[in-house]
């Protein structure tokens, strides 16, 4: 039998919000990061997800890296812009 845990909604939030956070220190605050999430875009965002003849499988296993790209560059955007905001020194979330 499967049981169900309880979640609390406290800190999956603070772990939402600190991969934010990071995502924006990584992808939107170097250099090297910048290039990186640019490369990967071009590099997946404009093959195709799926070929004809192909195992329907691997469609799948590229739309969810494809999802893990758009979500990286929008919990960086959303720190960016201000949806939740972070002190760039200490790229830590400021607090209200």
């Amino acid at each position: 039998m499967v049981t169900k845990r309880k979640v609390n909604a406290e800190p999956v939030a603070q772990m939402q919000n600190e991969i934010a956070n990071l995502a924006y220190q990584i992808f939107f605050n170097t250099d090297a990061g910048k290039r990186l999430l640019y490369l990967l875009e071009m590099k997946y965002f404009y093959a195709p997800v799926a070929e004809p003849n192909s195992d329907s499988n691997w469609a799948y296993f590229n739309e969810g890296r494809n999802h893990m790209i758009r979500q990286l560059r929008s919990w960086g955007q959303s720190v960016m812009s201000g949806s939740q905001a972070v002190d760039k020194k200490t790229m830590k979330r400021k607090t209200k």
